[in-house]
């Protein structure tokens, strides 16, 4: 049933959303800026520093940055010269096209799934009594679910844009399945009320002209989109009941109205037993507007900082010596705690290809802008890295693992026991590797893969067949990648119509010829790239690390982009990623917010710089810390919302209440982690080993990338 959470986009969240709620929050008020509007009216032209006004873009006569940037640079500005005051958000009829023939592809891989899933929710209902009549038993359950599920625009007003899921898109679904009831229903016989006993029976039901409708109604014409209104979901049928029971004749009628609300329950429950695993909340129970934590006081220069290049330098250093020991980057066990010593072992070897991507990404932007070797060799050291975890689950293919470690590694016994654990080949070698792959260990290979070709010509005829295997094998996948057996599903790409485009991108950069017309079929998703962004944004704490993987697409899609159009796209992406984060002083995120703004740069080039003072504060080994303890740090208790649908139940709560940082906690004081700006800034404690130290890529990467593009020297 797993992998049926994949199947449809963050967009089931809304649409499923039939109810509402609040959450508390801390001083929702703001002083900040709003997110900027390409070319709108909170931006501020070129060569300004303030940052607000409501001018175009100026004239400007130098790029900023490396001479890498300069076809990015002038892509934005004409991106953002063309845009009208506001840029609408909007879903248009060919992005709907394509996202559609997404959910097909992914639906005909996984359409073998749903029987399980609706087998477990209807498996459920055994042992009640509905009306007196229990249900002994559920057998025999038959689905025709051919017909795909679909998004399609309904209604499209000024300000009022009325979207539904159409589960299927066209025509009808069809099930049948065998029920066993017995016990006492109640009739009235010639006005008399009369119980009449039912001995257990098998009924077989036949459901056809099954369709559920989801409807929603967006406000697009502002900043932000806004929920308007959540319909809830409908779902109708026809039923018919047959038994050779002779009870059963005289009964179909009450039969019928006590089994068509169980169907009606279960069938309802499917899409939203799919919603359930997307990593998002509903967002009708995100007050509208509100941004947890903004308010803050930004963060200040630290008095006599120390020089930012040679910490980074020696970051890069130490993450070759220290925690490459296959080419590919992992966080470190030393012998003693703190400092100094030497690697006793390596650890959390499944997130070893997402974050040596991002670790190449930042050796890519040092090469491009120093031309230091020492680049140079960690960045071709990573190629080798990644092209290893490509060989180890599929030689010469494009499915990836999150590690490898050769069998005579001690290393290898922390491995053996996880579920994700498999034996590959390579070289005639065998390697213990995990599989399990997911779409953010991808994001960072494309990320660094695509830096490294991008900024390092010489590395291009090791890169560039790298970018392609990893398409290629995605394109004839479906966007859909699966477990080493190159059997089982693993994950899907087609909730992240962002990474489909920045994916085929990167292969047309690689190769026009091949690759081009791919990428040209589905540029038109760079329309609809805003609404899973902003989907995931309303819940600003759970798993807050996929703002990380949304703004590192970002920097993918922004600075490989020469088409204004498409990039007017990203930049309605990024207006829902700022209205969210704008404010949680990450330097990674303010980064890539002044690249793809460049009217920008000048004001937060220096608050980058800041951010980046304050994390080399930061102990470089594990600490533990207890901010909750802390009374000059305010708290505010987060209330996750339980939001129920009516025979179904939640579907979404169940957690606990949790207390966060009213505001940012200071970066030097936040929990230690392997990246930290993919970590939520409210989080109050944590702790981890003092022996154990994480390779430095926070700082590496959104250094080299700020310094890269100019931000700061």
């Amino acid at each position: 049933m797993a992998p049926l959470r994949y199947l449809l986009p963050s967009l089931l969240a809304l649409l499923l959303a039939g109810c509402s709620g609040s959450s508390s929050g801390g001083d929702t008020s703001s002083n900040t800026a709003s997110p900027t509007s390409p070319g709108g009216n909170t931006g501020t032209p070129v060569g300004n520093t303030g940052n607000g006004g409501g001018s175009q873009p100026g004239p400007t006569t130098t790029p900023y940055g490396s001479a890498t940037n300069q076809a990015q640079y002038l892509t934005a500005l004409a991106a953002i010269a063309n845009a009208p005051a506001i840029d609408p958000f909007e879903l248009t009829p060919a992005s709907l096209s394509i996202y559609n023939d997404l959910i097909e592809r992914n639906w005909n891989h996984l359409l073998p799934d749903v029987e399980d899933m609706l087998e477990t929710q209807l498996q459920s209902f055994v042992g009640q009594s509905f009306s007196g009549l229990s249900i002994g038993s559920i057998s025999n359950l038959q689905l025709d679910f051919d017909e795909t599920p679909g998004v399609a625009v309904t209604n499209a007003t000024p300000h009022a844009t009325e979207v539904e899921l159409r589960l299927p898109a066209q025509a009808d679904w069809s099930a049948s399945v065998r029920v066993q009831v017995a016990g006492t229903v109640n009739l009235t016989i010639s006005g008399i009320p009369t119980q009449i006993p039912v001995a257990p029976m098998d009924i077989d039901l036949t459901i056809s002209d099954l369709a559920i409708v989801a409807p929603v109604v967006l406000d697009l014409t502002g900043q932000v989109p806004l929920l308007s209104n959540a319909g809830t979901p409908s779902v109708n049928f026809n039923l018919s009941l047959a038994s050779t029971s002779p009870i059963a004749g005289p009964l179909t009628s009450l039969l019928t109205q006590i089994l068509q609300p169980v169907l009606q329950t279960a069938f309802l429950a499917a899409p939203v037993l799919l919603q359930q695993q997307i990593n998002v909340m509903l967002p009708s129970v995100f007050p509208q507007g509100q941004s947890w934590g903004s308010g803050a006081t930004a963060v200040q220069p630290v008095p006599q900082a120390q020089p930012l290049k040679p910490l980074a330098d020696a970051i890069s250093d130490e993450i070759q010596a220290n925690h490459m020991p296959f080419d590919h980057v992992f966080p470190a066990v030393f012998d003693t705690p703190n400092q100094g010593g030497s690697v006793d072992h390596h650890h959390d070897h499944g997130d070893s290809a997402i974050w040596t991507g991002h670790y190449l990404a930042g050796e890519a932007y040092r090469y491009d802008l120093t031309g230091d070797t020492r680049a140079l060799t960690g960045a071709t050291r990573a190629v080798a890295g990644l092209e290893l975890l490509l060989d180890v689950a599929n030689n010469g293919g494009g499915l990836l693992s999150r590690c490898a470690v050769p069998m005579s590694s001690p290393d290898i016994a922390q491995m053996q026991g996880s579920s994700n654990y498999f034996v590959g080949s390579v070289g005639g070698q065998p390697w213990g590797a995990k599989g399990n792959i997911s779409r953010d260990q991808y994001l960072g290979v494309g990320l660094g893969l695509g830096q490294a070709y991008h900024r390092i010509p010489s590395l291009r005829p090791e890169v560039g067949p790298l970018i392609e295997r990893i398409v290629g094998y995605l394109e004839a996948n479906d966007w859909i990648a699966t477990q080493a057996d190159g059997v089982t599903f693993s994950t899907t790409f087609a909730q992240a119509p962002a990474m489909i485009l920045s994916f085929t991108g990167l292969a047309a950069m690689v190769d026009p010829g091949t690759w081009d017309a791919l990428h040209q079929q589905y540029s038109p998703l760079a329309d609809i790239i805003w609404l899973p962004g902003w989907l995931s944004s309303q819940d600003p704490h759970f798993q807050y690390y996929k703002f990380n993987l949304s703004h590192s697409n970002l920097v993918i899609l922004a600075e490989l982009e020469t088409d204004p159009d498409r990039y007017r796209g990203y930049l309605k992406l990024m207006r829902t990623m700022r209205a969210a984060v704008g404010h949680h002083q990450n330097a990674w995120f303010d980064g890539i917010y002044a690249m793809v703004m460049p009217s920008l740069a000048a004001t937060l080039g220096p608050q980058v710089k800041n951010e980046l003072d304050h994390w080399a504060l930061r102990p470089r080994r594990g600490f533990s810390i207890a901010n909750s303890q802390d009374p000059t740090i305010s708290q505010t208790v987060w209330m996750p919302t339980t939001a129920s649908i009516p025979g179904v139940g939640n579907v979404v709560g169940g957690q606990s209440p949790v207390s966060y940082a009213t505001y940012p906690v200071a970066i030097e004081k936040r929990p230690q982690t392997d990246y930290l700006w993919q970590r939520n800034p409210f989080d109050l404690d944590g702790g981890s080993d003092p022996k154990a130290q994480w390779p430095g890529i926070d700082l590496l990467l959104p250094y080299w990338f700020a310094r890269n593009h100019g931000f700061f020297n």
